[in-house]
């Protein structure tokens, strides 16, 4: 898991006024009137319809890899608009693009509606009966920000960390100042794990086993695949011829770039392990 980086000015227009006030305001009508539960409701208003514009800037944004497991997923699939927050919990945060992230199928399928916290769960928005249309946009407008909206967006993202959630957000937090990785020679696997002597560490490695199952059998495999191609130039770089060497570093650099599959592995044990970068 890396830190990505939101590209404010490619947000798809469907997410900015006017293009986000319609699919708000029925989302804050149907608050209103109490008919959140109903399935019919529902299943229009959480429709991936209604976000999946979203998916190709995300992809983007994280090079087509999962932003969780940093698998490769649009050659293989379309991947998910993932929401970070649960809709069926926030149902607020439903069309709030600052929500999002792109995330493989198996991911978003095991991530599903949790979310532990160390803190209280954020209060959503006080939606009264008598509501017209213009008070429901107003609300709307400071509890569910359109992403050009930089003030309140930071207003809300400073409410919500007051929850401490245990999963990273790949948007928010630098999962390389989180996590490292263990690495198994008789097994043949790599495994995500905690950065010692923090309790923030040891949350998050908690929440990627359990939200997201990050050690699940194929993504050891896959980790190592790429681990055992990067020990190999390891190896070369330390034989001592100095244009091997070089040559060997600048394969391991560029696996360290973001666009790769599992380049947060590469880059702890580039920089870490190996001491090369």
């Amino acid at each position: 898991m890396i830190q990505l980086s939101r590209d404010r000015a490619a947000v798809p227009t469907a997410f900015l006024e006017p293009g986000c006030r319609a699919n708000l305001l029925e989302l804050y009508r149907a608050a209103r009137d109490n008919q959140l539960d109903l399935k019919a409701v529902k299943d229009k208003l959480f429709s991936s319809s209604r976000w999946g514009i979203a998916k190709q800037q995300l992809a983007v944004e994280s090079a087509g890899k999962c932003a969780f497991c940093e698998s490769p997923t649009s050659a293989a699939y379309y991947g998910d608009v993932e929401h970070f927050r649960p809709k069926a919990i926030y149902w607020w945060l439903a069309y709030c693009y600052d929500n999002y992230l792109y995330s493989c199928r198996i991911c978003n399928g095991k991530k599903s509606d949790k979310h532990l916290l160390s803190g209280k769960t954020a209060a959503g928005p006080v939606v009264l009966p008598d509501m017209n249309d213009t008070s429901l946009l107003a609300l709307a407008a400071t509890a569910s920000p359109q992403p050009s909206d930089v003030e309140r967006i930071t207003a809300l993202a400073a409410q919500l960390l007051g929850e401490s959630p245990w999963l990273p957000h790949p948007y928010d937090e630098d999962g390389e100042t989180i996590f490292t990785w263990k690495e198994d020679e008789v097994l043949r696997e790599v495994r995500i794990a905690a950065r010692p002597g923090t309790a923030r560490a040891a949350l998050a490695l908690q929440a990627v086993e359990q939200i997201l199952d990050l050690n699940r059998s194929e993504l050891l495999t896959a980790r190592w695949q790429v681990y055992t191609q990067m020990k190999r130039l390891n190896d070369l770089a330390g034989l001592g011829d100095a244009v091997v060497r070089a040559i060997a570093i600048t394969g391991i650099k560029e696996a360290m770039n973001g666009r790769y599959p599992y380049s947060g592995m590469v880059r702890y044990y580039g920089r870490e392990r190996w001491n090369l970068i």
